[in-house]
Parts: C-alpha cells; structure tokens; sequence
C-alpha cells in the first residue's frame, strides 16, 4: 500500500532505485513473503513437500516474467507489483531448495551449502568491492569479454565472500556463542 501511495513522485532510474528498490519500507512485502513460507513449512509441512516442482514451475515462470516486463521508472508496474512479483518467485523457489540438503547429489549439496554460508559476505562485497573495482578497471569491448568479466565477477564474489566467512565471520559467531 505506501508502494502504491508515493507511486506518483516522478523519477529517472537513479531515483526509481533510491526511493523504491533501496527503501526498506517500501520492500517489507518481501520479508512478508519469506515468513509466509516459513509459515508454510512448519504449519504445512506436507503440501510444503507435496507442491515444490509446481511451485518451483511457477517461481521461475514469475521471475521470467519479471525479466520480461519492461521496467520504465516512472510506470506504476515498476514502482509498485515489480517487486511482489520478484519476491513471489522467489519465495516459490525456496521449497525445491529445501529439499535439496536431503539430496544424494552431495557436490550440489556441498555448494548449496557453501553458498548459503557466505551469502551474507556475498551480500557485503557483491557491488561496492567487486562490480566497482572490474567495472572501473574494465570495458569490454565484445560479447566474450562481457562473458569473462561475468565470470571474473561471480568467481571474486564467490572467493572473496569465503575468505572473509571463514576468517571474520565464522570467528565471530564461535566467539558469539562461547558467551
């Protein structure tokens, strides 16, 4: 509902982010999403279990749909439902990925896991230490070099996020629960 009630303020694509996407009150709906699932597994357990490919289906047909939709600043869509339907998806998506830590497909497990455990970290450097410092340093001039920069970002991301987990914040949660 505020979504909808500041929808009028006019913007360009910076302010679009500053006064929507980046605002937490704006972008609660998306922790309603997550509790709902969470409501859903504990409560629910069994259509929790029974429905996750069909979830999964429509999760990934909301976020293609996401990707689809031309997002025009200014355009009610992009300030208000955009973000429900981002968060709907992935809200859908998160059955199926449960269920995967009861996979027999360890080495999918194993980075499942790993990511999860440094999301927080990836969270941290994804934009400010990592697409700043390649996008100041590199132009890519062709579709391969965009590819290799991609893969030089999530590869940084993904390194730099595990060292500092496992040297900064593992430590701390060790020493948080030793008090």
């Amino acid at each position: 509902m505020y979504r909808i009630s500041i929808s009028e303020i006019s913007v360009d694509d910076f302010w679009w982010d500053i006064n929507f996407r980046k605002v937490v009150l704006t972008r609660l709906d998306a922790i309603g999403f997550g509790v709902l699932a969470a409501y859903l597994k504990y409560y629910h357990n069994n259509f929790w279990i029974k429905h996750q490919n069909w979830m999964l289906i429509l999760g990934i047909g909301f976020l293609i749909t996401s990707l689809y939709i031309p997002i025009e600043p200014n355009s009610f869509y992009s300030k208000t439902f955009y973000f429900s339907l981002v968060s709907i998806g992935a809200m859908l998506l998160i059955s199926k990925a449960d269920s995967i830590k009861t996979t027999k497909h360890t080495i999918i497990k194993r980075i499942v896991t790993h990511i999860s455990k440094i999301s927080y970290s990836m969270y941290l450097v994804n934009l400010a230490l990592v697409a700043q410092v390649i996008d100041y340093n590199f132009t890519a001039q062709s579709g391969f070099e965009k590819i290799y920069l991609y893969l030089l970002y999530w590869s940084a991301t993904i390194i730099i996020s595990s060292f500092l987990y496992r040297f900064f914040e593992k430590p701390m949660m060790n020493l948080r629960d030793r008090f």
